[in-house]
């Protein structure tokens, strides 16, 4: 079977608070708590009360060799989110990394689709 037959899917889990040397959290940017109807795929979807889930897509037939260039892109486009949200990039590196909980990478094959899974964190 062919490469090109598969679709490789990035979830990243973020905490919402990140704890600092000040003692007082640092938590997600207020724009992100009101938006109307988060995306998975956009802005991340809240759940638990204090983690967001980010899905990001390799591009259409991408290599599983090239795994670590749409992992790095991925993080990247998550973590200028952020600076965009925050209206800051100097809050980024230490909050991103902070609040990331794991990756994960979900193989998919010809016709599966991302809502036919389940993917559970164990903590």
């Amino acid at each position: 079977m062919a490469n090109s037959n598969f679709e490789y899917v990035f979830l990243f889990l973020f905490r919402t608070s990140v704890p600092t040397k000040e003692g007082e959290p640092q938590k997600e940017p207020i724009s992100l708590t009101k938006r109307k109807k988060p995306m998975v795929k956009d802005s991340g979807m809240p759940f638990d009360g204090d983690k967001r889930l980010f899905l990001r897509e390799s591009p259409p037939n991408a290599k599983l060799a090239d795994w670590e260039q749409h992992l790095t892109k991925s993080w990247q486009e998550i973590c200028q989110f952020y600076a965009e949200q925050f209206g800051s990039q100097e809050v980024v590196p230490n909050y991103c990394y902070n609040a990331l909980l794991g990756v994960t990478l979900l193989i998919l094959d010809d016709g599966d689709s991302v809502d036919d899974h389940i993917v559970l964190m164990v903590r």
